[in-house]
Protein backbone atom coordinates (compact mmCIF):
# COMPACT_ATOMS: atom_id res chain seq x y z
CA UNK A 1 0.00 0.00 0.00
CA UNK A 2 1.28 3.11 -0.64
CA UNK A 3 0.27 7.19 -0.19
CA UNK A 4 0.53 9.89 -2.59
CA UNK A 5 0.27 13.65 -2.59
CA UNK A 6 1.35 16.85 -3.80
CA UNK A 7 3.92 18.23 -1.74
CA UNK A 8 5.74 21.37 -1.64
CA UNK A 9 10.12 21.81 -2.60
CA UNK A 10 11.52 24.42 -0.94
CA UNK A 11 14.87 25.86 -2.05
CA UNK A 12 17.08 28.11 -0.53
CA UNK A 13 20.74 29.06 -0.41
CA UNK A 14 22.26 28.20 3.14
CA UNK A 15 26.34 29.18 3.43
CA UNK A 16 28.26 26.26 2.23
CA UNK A 17 30.36 25.99 5.74
CA UNK A 18 30.99 23.66 8.21
CA UNK A 19 27.78 23.66 11.37
CA UNK A 20 25.18 25.61 8.69
CA UNK A 21 23.15 22.42 8.02
CA UNK A 22 22.78 21.61 12.21
CA UNK A 23 22.21 24.80 12.68
CA UNK A 24 19.36 24.94 10.02
CA UNK A 25 18.22 21.48 11.63
CA UNK A 26 17.59 23.34 14.97
CA UNK A 27 15.96 26.01 13.91
CA UNK A 28 13.52 23.77 12.12
CA UNK A 29 12.84 21.78 15.43
CA UNK A 30 13.05 24.81 17.51
CA UNK A 31 10.31 25.90 14.89
CA UNK A 32 8.30 22.09 15.20
CA UNK A 33 8.86 21.89 11.09
CA UNK A 34 9.03 18.18 10.39
CA UNK A 35 10.84 17.22 6.89
CA UNK A 36 9.80 14.46 4.84
CA UNK A 37 13.01 14.74 3.05
CA UNK A 38 15.93 17.32 2.33
CA UNK A 39 18.81 17.46 0.63
CA UNK A 40 22.25 19.95 0.04
CA UNK A 41 24.06 20.00 -2.97
CA UNK A 42 27.15 22.71 -3.54
CA UNK A 43 26.72 25.29 -5.79
CA UNK A 44 29.81 26.50 -8.06
CA UNK A 45 31.97 28.76 -6.14
CA UNK A 46 31.59 27.04 -3.00
CA UNK A 47 30.40 30.13 -0.80
CA UNK A 48 26.67 28.52 -0.34
CA UNK A 49 25.10 24.98 -0.77
CA UNK A 50 21.59 24.92 -2.16
CA UNK A 51 19.05 22.95 0.47
CA UNK A 52 15.31 21.98 -1.14
CA UNK A 53 13.19 20.83 1.44
CA UNK A 54 9.99 18.89 1.30
CA UNK A 55 8.09 19.63 4.55
CA UNK A 56 5.27 18.00 5.90
CA UNK A 57 3.41 21.06 6.35
CA UNK A 58 4.23 23.78 3.56
CA UNK A 59 2.38 26.54 5.47
CA UNK A 60 4.25 26.00 8.84
CA UNK A 61 7.42 26.11 6.54
CA UNK A 62 6.35 29.05 4.99
CA UNK A 63 6.19 30.78 8.54
CA UNK A 64 9.42 29.21 9.02
CA UNK A 65 11.07 30.62 6.22
CA UNK A 66 9.38 34.24 6.50
CA UNK A 67 10.90 34.44 9.82
CA UNK A 68 14.04 33.05 9.43
CA UNK A 69 14.44 35.50 6.26
CA UNK A 70 14.91 32.61 4.45
CA UNK A 71 14.61 33.33 0.32
CA UNK A 72 12.79 30.35 -0.97
CA UNK A 73 11.45 29.10 -4.29
CA UNK A 74 8.87 26.87 -4.07
CA UNK A 75 7.73 24.24 -6.27
CA UNK A 76 5.18 21.18 -5.74
CA UNK A 77 5.96 17.91 -6.18
CA UNK A 78 4.41 14.35 -5.86
CA UNK A 79 5.27 12.74 -2.72
CA UNK A 80 5.05 9.06 -3.15
CA UNK A 81 5.53 6.58 0.59
CA UNK A 82 4.90 3.23 1.57
CA UNK A 83 5.82 -0.12 2.26
CA UNK A 84 9.63 -1.08 0.87
CA UNK A 85 9.53 -4.39 -1.10
CA UNK A 86 11.17 -5.84 -4.18
CA UNK A 87 10.69 -3.34 -7.20
CA UNK A 88 8.35 -1.18 -5.97
CA UNK A 89 10.29 2.45 -6.93
CA UNK A 90 10.76 0.26 -10.53
CA UNK A 91 6.45 -0.36 -10.38
CA UNK A 92 5.82 3.64 -9.71
CA UNK A 93 8.55 4.01 -12.61
CA UNK A 94 6.71 1.99 -14.94
CA UNK A 95 3.55 3.94 -14.41
CA UNK A 96 5.49 7.41 -15.24
CA UNK A 97 6.13 5.75 -17.82
CA UNK A 98 3.71 4.40 -19.26
CA UNK A 99 1.71 7.54 -18.96
CA UNK A 100 4.33 9.18 -20.77
CA UNK A 101 5.32 11.83 -17.98
CA UNK A 102 9.06 12.65 -18.20
CA UNK A 103 10.61 12.74 -14.75
CA UNK A 104 12.63 16.23 -14.14
CA UNK A 105 14.18 14.38 -11.24
CA UNK A 106 13.71 11.67 -8.62
CA UNK A 107 15.20 11.14 -5.02
CA UNK A 108 14.13 7.59 -3.09
CA UNK A 109 15.03 6.29 0.03
CA UNK A 110 13.87 3.10 1.88
CA UNK A 111 14.48 2.79 5.87
CA UNK A 112 12.86 0.12 7.93
CA UNK A 113 10.75 -1.07 5.88
CA UNK A 114 9.40 1.85 4.52
CA UNK A 115 10.09 3.94 1.41
CA UNK A 116 9.78 7.70 0.58
CA UNK A 117 10.16 9.37 -2.73
CA UNK A 118 9.90 12.77 -4.09
CA UNK A 119 9.01 12.91 -7.88
CA UNK A 120 9.54 16.08 -9.96
CA UNK A 121 7.35 16.85 -13.39
CA UNK A 122 7.04 19.59 -15.43
CA UNK A 123 3.62 21.33 -13.88
CA UNK A 124 1.25 20.32 -17.05
CA UNK A 125 2.16 16.96 -16.46
CA UNK A 126 1.34 16.88 -12.88
CA UNK A 127 -2.04 15.43 -12.88
CA UNK A 128 -1.08 12.18 -15.04
CA UNK A 129 1.86 11.90 -12.88
CA UNK A 130 -0.34 11.65 -9.84
CA UNK A 131 -3.09 9.67 -11.49
CA UNK A 132 -0.71 7.18 -13.21
CA UNK A 133 1.10 6.62 -9.34
CA UNK A 134 -1.90 6.18 -7.79
CA UNK A 135 -3.58 3.54 -10.51
CA UNK A 136 -6.31 5.20 -11.40
CA UNK A 137 -4.60 6.56 -14.96
CA UNK A 138 -7.59 6.24 -17.88
CA UNK A 139 -6.59 5.22 -21.22
CA UNK A 140 -5.61 8.79 -22.62
CA UNK A 141 -3.00 10.54 -24.62
CA UNK A 142 -0.41 12.30 -22.78
CA UNK A 143 -0.20 16.16 -23.07
CA UNK A 144 2.09 17.66 -25.30
CA UNK A 145 6.07 17.54 -24.77
CA UNK A 146 7.08 21.30 -23.48
CA UNK A 147 10.06 22.57 -24.34
CA UNK A 148 10.88 22.60 -20.89
CA UNK A 149 11.32 18.80 -20.69
CA UNK A 150 14.32 16.32 -20.43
Amino acid sequence: MRAVSIASDFTFPLADKPGALAGLAARLRAADVNLLAIRALPEDGGEFAIIGCVPESADQFREFAESAGLAVTEQPVVWVEGVDETGALRHILEQVARAGVNLSSIEAVSFAGRYGAVLRVEPAHWPRAMAAVQGTLEASPPPPESSGDR
